[in-house]
């Protein structure tokens, strides 16, 4: 007997938020005992911090779409860049 797992992005939103709330805390906490580099912390941590949630949201839907048996955004992309009409040459068009 065995059983198929339905795949869900429980985990992904988990860790989003648990990462967007971290990155908050840092910042709130920061501003609430005054610490004078909070800004430039969070201006540090920022580009990381959306980059890495960027690429771990993209692989998981991209996981998500392929368990599904459906085309990522990415096979989309490449299908229309590498298929394209074949130029007709000068004895078929007659």
């Amino acid at each position: 007997m065995s059983k198929e797992k339905e795949i869900t992005r429980k985990f992904s939103k988990q860790i989003t938020v648990a990462s967007l709330a971290a990155f908050f805390g840092i910042a709130g906490v920061g501003l609430l005992i005054g610490n004078q580099h909070t800004a430039q912390i969070v201006d540090a941590l920022g580009p990381w911090v959306v980059a890495m949630l960027a690429i771990y949201m993209g692989i998981g839907h991209m996981d998500f779409r392929t368990s599904k048996g459906l085309p990522g955004f990415f096979s989309d992309i490449l299908t229309l860049a590498f298929t394209r009409k074949k130029p007709e040459s000068e004895g078929e068009k007659e």
